[in-house]
């Protein structure tokens, strides 16, 4: 059972495209105790990466491995683009670090500029 967004792109396919590669595990009559779910399939993935979801005890934990529902995805989804992000900030920031400004100058400070107006607060942060 494919779980739609509200854009017509299910889960399996949205991590498929952004190679999100998950092991995906039939739900076992042990797992099924634990997890309530209408699908019959869930993720396998490290513990710690749902650190969430181990905390309010919507996932099934075995030897390491926490079984994600599908419902419950979206805490991976999440937990990859801040890995991601931080990944780029980091990266941004050794740029910056390293005299990138002379780089970026007329391109970026006229941007940042813009976005630290009165008049953007005003208008685009009601």
């Amino acid at each position: 059972m494919a779980t739609q967004t509200g854009y017509g792109l299910d889960i399996s396919k949205f991590m498929e495209i952004e190679n999100l590669d998950f092991e995906k595990v039939e739900i076992n009559p042990e797992m099924a105790q634990f997890i309530n779910s209408k699908e019959t399939k869930c993720y396998k993935v490290s513990w710690t990466r749902v650190l969430p979801l181990v905390k309010t005890r919507n996932v099934y934990l075995r030897d390491g491995w926490a079984f994600v529902t599908v419902e419950n995805v979206q805490d991976i989804l999440v937990d990859e683009f801040k890995s991601h992000l931080q990944k780029q900030l980091a990266k941004g920031a050794r740029h910056w670090s390293n005299n990138g400004l002379s780089d970026e100058e007329n391109r970026l400070v006229p941007i940042f500029n813009f976005f630290t107006t009165e008049w953007v607060f005003k208008n685009f942060m009601k």
